[in-house]
């Protein structure tokens, strides 16, 4: 089986699930069965909350899509919308008091509950992450002076500066009908979304589980019938069980462990190239409520202990 995620590694031991009721699928691709994940415990799959949470983030994303995405050679691709926005295109303008990216959704999408997508969906993800104190990040965000919907297809995005990193924005529209003035602990735990599957379960300390999205927009996918995340307290863990034949596939694999588990006949190794990065970052303020920028914390704030614990990790 072949799952088609944003995971640094992935293995995957032999899985002999029997495929459910046959769905029209392109002509000598495999189709139906369940796959198990072995993954560690998010604290919630709201993708405003989780970023940086690369477990987090590859649950979500199964159910929950972008405008546009991140292809492995660092590229983008349109998702949501017909095309990626850019100067050549027409999509992006540029002036002396700003820029301005221009969105046009794809026609007949639907949220997995049968609404219809729209460019006010955008308009209330973006006033979501500015008015949410609880959000991860606002960066970039916080340089947009507005969002025009001129109609349901088209999504104008005023920003008040040049912002050269527009794409990795937007990268999870939320729904506007089922989280306006809803509490948002709840989508917390079955995230709405418009991709091939559909959260239908956070069993805490035991799994996610992700069943296909019969209104998706591509016919005949997802191949699979059901993602089946079990969660385990550690990346040891993980391997255990995919050693036991417990789980199809983990990921977070290190270069230790894809070393040993090579050696198993029972188990592939699949290494593919991934724009996800990992980053270590320092809080290099001195420590107090609140933190005080003006003044190096004691320890951190010292370039040569940073340094050393950068080699070190």
């Amino acid at each position: 089986m072949r799952l088609a995620l944003a995971l640094v590694a992935l293995v995957v031991a032999g899985c002999d699930a029997a495929p459910p009721a046959a769905v029209a699928t392109p002509a000598g691709q495999p189709q139906g069965g369940t796959l198990v994940v072995a993954a560690q415990e998010p604290s919630t799959l709201d993708p405003l909350y989780v970023a940086g949470v690369q477990a987090a983030a590859t649950i979500y994303s199964v159910a929950v899509e972008g405008l546009v995405r991140v292809l492995p050679d660092g590229t983008f691709a349109p998702l949501l919308a017909r095309e990626v926005p850019t100067l050549d295109n027409g999509g992006v303008t540029v002036s002396a008091t700003g820029m301005q990216v221009r969105y046009v959704l794809r026609e007949g999408v639907t949220w997995s509950d049968g609404a219809p997508l729209s460019s006010a969906d955008v308009r209330f993800t973006w006033e979501r992450v500015m008015r949410d104190p609880r959000v991860a990040t606002r960066e970039g965000y916080d340089l947009i002076d507005g969002i025009d919907t001129p109609d349901a297809q088209t999504v104008v995005v005023r920003y008040r500066q040049v912002y050269p990193p527009y794409l990795t924005r937007f990268d999870a529209i939320l729904p506007r009908h089922a989280l306006e003035g809803a509490d948002p602990a709840a989508y917390g735990r079955t995230p709405l979304g418009t991709g091939p599957f559909r959260i239908s379960e956070f069993a805490s300390g035991q799994q996610i589980t992700a069943v296909r999205n019969p209104r998706y927009r591509e016919p005949g996918r997802p191949l699979l019938d059901r993602l089946i995340f079990k969660l385990v307290p550690s990346v040891e863990a993980a391997m255990a069980q995919l050693r036991a034949g417990e789980v199809h596939a983990a990921f977070n694999v290190s270069e230790a462990d894809a070393l040993d588990l090579g050696t198993d006949p029972a188990i592939a190794l699949d290494e593919a190239r991934s724009p996800i990065i990992e980053a270590l970052s320092f809080n290099v303020a001195r420590r107090g409520d609140p933190a005080d920028d003006s003044a190096p914390h004691p320890v951190l704030g010292d370039r040569a202990v940073r340094r050393a614990l950068v080699h070190a990790t």
